[in-house]
């Protein structure tokens, strides 16, 4: 079947694309910045929901096609595809799971495929390309990462407060190590 092929072409194709990398800002002012909102991050406890990194359960991805039977299309994720290959490691900043984000993140809508997800409950999202992403948070309602660390209640209340009271100036440095970390490999900062 054409749109099956279609399928697991782009399927296979997005598994080998390059991951975002970590890189460093070349400033040492720069760098001593993001080095201190690295471990902010961890302070205020962003860093619980939104691991640093998740292991791959394999380094194969194999396609199957759903409509022929045929047997599945295999990539190995470390040797096909364009450099740079990665690591076994996802530098995704996810656990992937939901997490109760308090009335205030609430969806007004009603998710009629899952009825049984409550309105507040969303799947912690990937931060890798955050800086190219704004407005933030599921419906946009953030203009600015701050306004998205504050907005979340529920389980990362917690998180919020400790943010919410930091000084200005160390408030700033959690947003320029998101800003920065999320940069591709190449770019000079």
């Amino acid at each position: 079947d054409r749109r099956q092929r279609q399928m697991c072409i782009r399927d296979s194709y997005l598994a080998t694309l390059e991951v975002p990398t970590i890189v460093p800002p070349s400033s040492a002012a720069l760098r001593d910045r993001w080095a201190h909102g690295d471990a902010l991050f961890d302070e205020v406890g962003c860093a619980e929901c939104h691991t640093r990194s998740l292991g791959l359960v394999s380094t194969l991805w194999e396609e199957a096609p759903d409509t022929t039977g045929a047997a599945p299309f295999v990539v190995a994720l470390f040797q096909d595809g364009e450099e740079p290959k990665g690591t076994p490691r996802v530098k995704l900043f996810s656990d992937l799971k939901r997490h109760d984000m308090g009335p205030g993140l609430s969806d007004p809508h009603t998710d009629t495929d899952h009825p049984n997800i409550p309105a507040q409950t969303w799947l912690t999202r990937p931060l890798w390309g955050l800086a190219e992403s704004p407005p933030y948070l599921h419906d946009g309602r953030a203009g600015t990462i701050p306004d998205a660390i504050v907005a979340h209640g529920g389980e990362a209340q917690d998180s919020a407060d400790r943010f919410s009271a930091l000084s200005p100036s160390d408030q700033s440095d959690p947003v320029s190590y998101t800003h920065l970390r999320a940069h591709e490999t190449g770019r000079n900062l």
